[in-house]
């Protein structure tokens, strides 16, 4: 069984000394029970550290290599990867949001302007699932934005703003379905707990796993001068909204759900 292995892995090495390969088909183990999935057009990026990187279009995902049943130098019809990764909630913890699209900092003398940024400071709280990786998606945020009318514009101008770049929305308004479509992309990110270091001790009770505070900055640029006077954040996780929250100047009323009519 060794001296078969030890072959096995030496002609998937010899492959990927000429990837990525126009095109294969891997079959691996998904967990301890012995369940297999068969993965079509394929590309093998490395094999390091007993580890296979492979390639599906555009995303990319690592597996042990003694998961690796068969690989096959052709397509196969079968599914694609299996979607392993744990699922977790969001706390907010702090939004500090500027007051207009700018701020203003003084060097040498010299009075300068500065495209104001919104920062998110936030929680990951993984959940303990059996079989699931400790790896989870990387949240998606979508800020959007309703400012003050200026001259140009009849009504208040509202902007929409996503972090990290990966999730960015090709519609200029607000579209659900592209959101999904784009949450569900194989090329999202992963947060894994070693990248991190932060992981905090499993709460018994709750059955979660904190991976400390993080911060998300988003630059709002295109407000320029406008005062802001109402915001939504939407925060994405794994597959669904885990965290939102709404805030609008007193005295304003930019009514419910203004963030899906602009």
């Amino acid at each position: 069984m060794v001296l078969k292995q030890i072959k096995f892995m030496l002609s998937l090495f010899l492959l990927a000394l000429a990837c990525p390969l126009p095109a294969g088909t891997l079959i691996y183990r998904i967990n301890g029970k012995g369940e297999t999935l068969t993965t079509s057009k394929i590309k093998i990026i490395s094999i390091q550290d007993k580890r296979l990187t492979i390639e599906q279009d555009g995303g990319r995902q690592t597996i042990p290599l003694s998961w690796v049943e068969k690989y096959f130098d052709t397509d196969i019809p079968g599914s694609s990867f299996v979607d392993n990764t744990s699922d977790y909630d969001i706390n907010i913890i702090k939004v500090d949001i500027p007051d207009t699209g700018y701020t203003f900092s003084t060097e040498d003398g010299k009075r300068r302007k500065n495209v104001a940024v919104c920062s998110i400071e936030y929680r990951i709280n993984r959940k303990y699932e059996p079989g699931k990786t400790q790896a989870v998606k990387m949240p998606y945020f979508y800020l959007y934005v309703l400012t003050t009318r200026d001259k140009e514009y009849g009504q208040r101008p509202a902007y929409t703003f996503f972090y990290p770049k990966e999730a960015k929305v090709k519609s200029k308004s607000y579209d659900e379905a592209k959101i999904i479509e784009t949450i569900s992309g194989i090329d999202r990110p992963l947060i894994h707990d070693k990248a991190i270091r932060q992981l905090g001790t499993p709460a018994r009770k709750s059955g979660l796993s904190s991976m400390g505070n993080l911060v998300a900055e988003i630059p709002l640029k295109g407000i320029r001068g406008r005062h802001i006077v109402a915001y939504r954040l939407d925060i994405w996780g794994k597959d669904k909204i885990v965290a939102s929250k709404e805030w609008q100047r007193p005295r304003y009323n930019p009514g419910k759900f203004w963030w899906k009519k602009h």
